[in-house]
């Protein structure tokens, strides 16, 4: 198994726990992944789209506004799916040519499905013999989402095409829990020392 994807509810460690990985098997790595960003009252001002590669930096890295691709504007949440086809695509083509040990896709399965060119190359980026680690978005969790229902109809026939792509290379989503934690981790660690 080449591509192995967590799935999970919201805050449950998904992320944290493949970052983690990344940073003790000390490999290369190529792709995105997600932060969060959250005002002092803690709620949530946007969702940044980042270089995986800076996983391995001790360096914090500052927030860029122009990589959010859902931001909090007057208590109503935006969209900008250009994020997707401008840097998210730079991301994935990167990925594509570098000859990193592990591509990181966190997280799949939501809004980026709508940016068409953005997808493709995901497509692509999955079909390919690499090695892939990623957050898919779960079923609840993408049920959750306030879209209109022309893009929630679109997005289920994506995540369809996508879910075929990944079992077609022999990847596997696994559902997370506290109660798994423990194994997967040990799972992920043996897939990035393969």
């Amino acid at each position: 198994m080449k591509k192995l994807f967590l799935q999970g509810p919201r805050m449950v460690g998904k992320s944290s726990l493949l970052q983690s990985a990344i940073q003790k098997a000390e490999c290369s790595v190529g792709g995105f992944y997600v932060k969060r960003h959250f005002n002092h009252q803690g709620i949530i001002l946007g969702f940044e789209l980042r270089a995986a590669k800076e996983l391995l930096t001790k360096q914090v890295q500052p927030m860029n506004r122009d990589n959010f691709f859902i931001q909090t504007v007057n208590n109503t949440r935006c969209q900008k799916l250009a994020v997707f086809e401008t840097f998210g695509l730079l991301l994935l083509k990167e990925a594509e040519v570098r000859k990193v040990d592990l591509i990181l896709l966190d997280e799949i399965g939501g809004i980026e499905l709508l940016a068409p060119q953005f997808t493709k190359a995901l497509t692509a980026l999955i079909e390919q013999p690499r090695k892939i680690i990623g957050v898919y978005k779960s079923e609840q969790n993408f049920q959750t989402q306030k879209l209109p229902a022309k893009a929630k109809q679109l997005l289920i026939q994506k995540r369809s095409a996508l879910t075929t792509a990944i079992a077609a290379q022999g990847g596997v989503v696994f559902s997370l829990t506290a109660g798994n934690r423990a194994v997967l981790e040990r799972r992920v660690l043996t897939l990035l020392q393969a």
